[in-house]
């Protein structure tokens, strides 16, 4: 988290960045020409857990909030009930005010707290932030399994500003944090299902009124006509209600707003020369943190961090950690001016001087939202060449301080512009730093699944058992004159839902209302919780619109026998898809394969990728490998198992495997559910033909214990008809009821709040 240990795993050479950090295990090898990955023989990096987790700022004991007592009472309920919190809200509603005072009163109370600014961060960014907050391991970015097993003994509360991930991202979030409590600030809901939602309002007029008073340091007598229409065009927001009482305090009160925006043209109107500088940088990285000696290089005047000061005191910008950010509308500020919205792409040259000349590799990590804004719109406006040098510049730093997603965007700018600048080198430098990055990515995912015990599926029981035993009890508690049949149904719908989830039953112990899940399925592949189940030989479906991930596909490859120092080769192939990465295939195996690729499709074609494998055993035994081909999001999209074994001396190589006997079982045989379970759909490949008949049953199925719905939907017949029964089924003896849905305990719409009395 600070600059101390940068040194342990990076070097300047001639004026670039290179060194060395381990991913999982995977050594991988940055610097400014050609970065690549090396596999690890020596064991995982010794990590040091910090004695107090390190955190942002929190702001000092002081006035509390006015009017968020039924807020702060509520995020403290579920906070101790141990459910994870989202608190989302449009700008300016107070959110951040909300989660820092929070966080702040449970540090004044002895709570270990872990404060996160994260507005232009990445999700897996933000996790790595984390863990750098409660460990001291430089240069090192475990692999899920692992990084769930250290994150297990860290107790603390977590609060994550201005998160931008999606559901699924927040879901992966909550998992890699199994003992800790997480509290979120977010724009748009991404709890679902996940944890409890707040839905920010505004305040009420007498909580805005008092808001104001206390801004301007006296009361309202002479404005409180003033201060009412204020509070009621600003609809209560904190914020539109601070710039309001700083118009005020400026002499504002001759006439009447009709709208919030006007205060704010006026404080604008108002500004000198350099406030003006500092707030059309502001406004041109709009959403990112600016850190004073950044707003320095890029205004080119020494005189900037002042003039941060001063738009802080108007609330033209916020304070947020060791930066400000813009708090108006850019449009507002472009429309009193009588100016086009400032762009990023003017700042260009002036961020290339700072990476060249002052930055260091933490430096280029804090700012990294900002460079990624200046580069995005120095690409749009044709700044080609220049944007090629500043990402080539930076990338490196951001790869060594394992800001990863960042990375991964800078990288892919940089491409972008390479190819439209027409710059070979630039672009087989960008593809072959993508590669790498992904492909260790993928590497650090092999590294959960060959485990046994995948993390997400561990992290998965975990949270699926907290959350069902969590829900059941916030129910409870937000209910207390429940009576016995509402605590029956509470249940009933529980294990119903794990047993919709799992397929399997739910165990209900003695404990009063607690659900044990079942232990999850074993699990094929490494992507990412929710995805579907990999095809296996044949087709493969195009991912859904609008998918994160790409559809994942898994086969096999068998060479038999293969005589000692002999080499055998075969053809491994998959439907190939735009989403793949075929460039960055690799073998998970020993020297005794290798693969190289035979023919694949044009980029953004379809067909058939054919890789041509090679089995070259030097000793008699049984070999193994996978066959890796990572998405375009670094996991693991193609699966293809292979398999070899060298007979001892003295027997022939060209012996086959012994024929399975009549009753072992076969492989690609259709399941049949039993009663009361969900029925799962019937394989692409059919069952073979039994060669003897079933006899028939001479007793009726018994029904099943718990009711099940009819189908609603008709299933399609199987793509190759069966062969009728010698005998036919009796028909049952017991007609099905009618549906019977239990109520949905976990999604929990946000909680409408009234209109408190204001806490002073």
């Amino acid at each position: 988290m600070t600059g101390e240990s940068d040194s342990a795993f990076h070097v300047h050479v001639g004026g670039a960045v290179a060194g060395q950090v381990v991913v999982g295990n995977h050594n991988v090898v940055i610097n400014a020409e050609n970065s690549s990955v090396v596999v690890r023989d020596d064991p995982a990096p010794a990590v040091t857990r910090r004695t107090r987790p390190v955190s942002a700022a929190l702001p000092r004991a002081g006035a509390g909030l006015l009017g968020r007592r039924m807020e702060s009472a509520l995020l403290m309920q579920w906070v101790a009930e141990g459910l994870p919190v989202e608190v989302c809200g449009g700008p300016g509603v107070g959110k951040s005010a909300l989660l820092r005072r929070f966080a702040a009163d449970r540090a004044a109370e002895g709570r270990d707290v872990v404060f996160l600014h994260a507005a232009g961060l990445a999700a897996q960014d933000v996790i790595q932030e984390l863990f750098e907050s409660c460990y001291d391991a430089p240069g090192y970015l475990p692999d899920l399994r692992r990084l769930h097993r250290l994150m297990m003994s860290i107790h603390a509360l977590v609060v994550v500003d201005d998160f931008e991930g999606s559901v699924a991202e927040f879901s992966t979030l909550v998992d890699v944090l199994p003992a800790s409590d997480l509290v979120v600030s977010t724009k748009q809901r991404v709890a679902w299902g996940r944890g409890r939602s707040l839905e920010l309002q505004g305040l009420d007029e007498q909580a805005a009124l008092a808001l104001m008073a206390r801004e301007l340091g006296r009361g309202l007598d002479e404005d409180v006509a003033t201060a009412l229409q204020l509070c009621r065009a600003a609809n209560g927001y904190p914020r539109a209600l601070l710039q309001a009482a700083a118009w005020l305090r400026s002499g504002g009160a001759a006439t009447i707003p009709a709208a919030p925006e006007e205060p704010q043209r006026a404080l604008v109107g108002g500004l000198g020369e350099r406030s003006r500088r500092v707030l059309t940088v502001l406004c041109a990285v709009a959403g990112a943190h600016l850190s004073p000696a950044l707003c320095r290089a890029m205004t080119r005047d020494a005189g900037s961090p002042s003039a941060l000061e001063e738009l802080a005191g108007l609330h033209l910008a916020e304070r947020s950690g060791a930066g400000y950010r813009l708090a108006v509308d850019p449009r507002t500020v472009a429309g009193e001016w009588g100016i086009p919205p400032p762009s990023a792409a003017d700042y260009l040259d002036p961020l290339l001087d700072w990476a060249n000349r002052v930055a260091g590799p933490r430096d280029i990590a804090d700012a990294a939202p900002v460079i990624e804004r200046v580069l995005e719109a120095a690409v749009a406006h044709g700044r080609q060449a220049s944007a090629c040098t500043l990402a080539r510049k930076v990338a490196p730093a951001l790869g060594l301080t394992l800001l990863w997603g960042a990375w991964g965007t800078v990288l892919k700018l940089g491409r972008d512009a390479a190819f439209a600048s027409g710059s070979a080198a630039d672009l087989a430098y960008f593809e072959n730093e993508d590669r790498v990055r992904r492909q260790a990515l993928a590497a650090a995912a092999g590294a959960v699944v060959a485990s046994g015990a995948a993390g997400k599926l561990f992290g998965g029981r975990v949270a699926a058992t907290r959350t069902a035993r969590k829900s059941v009890h916030a129910t409870m508690s937000s209910h207390p004159v429940a009576t016995g049949w509402v605590i029956a149904l509470v249940v009933v719908a529980a294990i119903a839902g794990v047993m919709f989830a799992t397929g399997r039953p739910a165990e209900v112990g003695s404990e009063a209302f607690i659900t044990r899940l079942p232990p999850p399925p074993t699990d094929t592949g490494g992507g990412p919780p929710g995805a579907s189940v990999p095809a296996s030989g044949g087709s493969r479906p195009l991912p859904p619109p609008g998918g994160d991930s790409c559809t994942r596909y898994a086969d096999s490859v068998d060479f038999g026998a293969v005589a000692v120092g002999a080499a055998t080769d075969r053809d491994a192939s998959f439907p190939l898809l735009d989403c793949d990465d075929e460039s960055a295939a690799f073998l998970e195996a020993d020297s005794t394969f290798s693969a190289q690729r035979a023919s694949c499709p044009l980029s953004g074609g379809s067909g058939t990728c054919v890789f041509r494998v090679t089995f070259r055993p030097q000793a008699p035994g049984s070999y193994k490998a996978t066959l890796v081909v990572p998405d375009d999001n670094g996991g693991r999209a193609v699966t293809i198992a292979l398999t070899g074994h060298t007979p001892a001396v003295g027997t022939s190589a060209n012996s086959e495997s012994p024929t399975p006997s009549p009753g072992s079982p076969q492989p690609m045989v259709t399941t049949v559910s039993p009663p009361g379970t969900v029925p799962q759909p019937p394989r692409t490949v059919p069952e073979p033909p039994r060669t003897v008949p079933e006899p028939p049953r001479t007793v009726p199925e018994p029904p099943p214990t718990v009711p099940q719905p009819p189908p609603t939907v008709p299933q399609p017949p199987p793509t190759v008809p069966q062969p009728p029964p010698t005998v036919p089924q009796p028909p049952p003896t017991v007609p099905q009821p009618p549906p019977w849905r239990p109520p949905d305990v976990d999604s929990v719409p946000p909680v409408p709040l009234p209109r408190p009395n204001p806490d002073y």
